[in-house]
Formats: structure tokens, sequence, C-alpha cells
């Protein structure tokens, strides 16, 4: 038997077929997908601006101060990319 059979008969799916569902989704639905990863990215940085702030400033007021950095930094990075590549824009 093939180790894909038993873990499919082990665990009650196959794994395999699992991820290349995910690849799907995640190609027909990327914008989305970077939205919750840069989210969640955001949630510790939140809190080490929150830090460094102290009291000065509501954990909610360092929640979107660091949601800007990180679209800063992606526009950066995005138009470092035009500059650099500007036949594929």
């Amino acid at each position: 038997m093939k180790i894909r059979q038993v873990l499919a008969d082990t665990i009650g799916f196959d794994l395999l077929a699992g991820t290349t569902e995910i690849k799907e989704f995640s190609r027909q639905n990327s914008k989305p997908i970077a939205i919750f990863f840069l989210l969640c990215l955001n949630l510790p940085l939140a809190q080490v601006v929150y830090a460094q702030a102290g009291a000065e400033i509501t954990p909610k007021t360092a929640w979107a101060i660091a949601l800007l950095g990180l679209v800063i930094l992606a526009l950066c990075i995005y138009l470092f990319a035009v500059i650099l590549q500007p036949e594929r824009f």
C-alpha cells in the first residue's frame, strides 16, 4: 500500500487532496488571504507599539499606528518593484 492511502485510511481524508484544495483556494482568493495575514501580523506589532508608547495612547490607537506602518511598508515594496520592473506593470 502506498503511504498516501494508509494516511487516508487512518485519518479519514486524503491530506494531499486537501492541500491541493487549499492551494486552489489561495490562488482564487489571494487578496483576502493577504489581508488576513496582514491583520495577523499586526497583532504582535500593535503590542510593541503600545508598549513603547506607554499609557499615552490607547490600544486601539496603537493598533491603528501599527496597521498604518504595515501599509506603508507594503506600498514601499510595491513601488520598489514597479521601479525595478516597469514593463510588468
